[in-house]
């Protein structure tokens, strides 16, 4: 009976063993995964602020191109009346 013990002990350390080996196999190739995880959010993350950036000088410079709009067309019209009026000054107005 105790060779079979002793047998039946061996055979589960080496299961053990086994076991073991491969969990640490497992858990290697699982850190290798989060890491180029990792790297990826990483990048992502950089590629989204530099979105961001881009973002917000696109939203300034629509708020310059309609600041610029209003101020250009005042002017417009301003030089109209002036033209109106030196026309009609010089009676070049029909």
């Amino acid at each position: 009976m105790t060779p079979f013990l002793l047998t039946l002990l061996l055979v589960n350390l080496v299961l053990i063993g086994l076991v073991f080996a491969d969990f640490r196999k497992s858990k290697k190739a699982h850190q290798l995964k989060t890491a180029a995880y990792e790297s990826m959010i990483v990048t992502l993350l950089e590629n989204q602020a530099s979105q961001d950036g881009r973002i917000q000088m696109a939203d300034d410079l629509k708020e310059t191109l309609r600041t610029s709009q209003k101020r250009i067309g005042a002017e417009i019209l301003s030089l109209q009346y002036q033209l109106l009026d030196t026309l009609a000054k010089n009676n070049l107005i029909e």
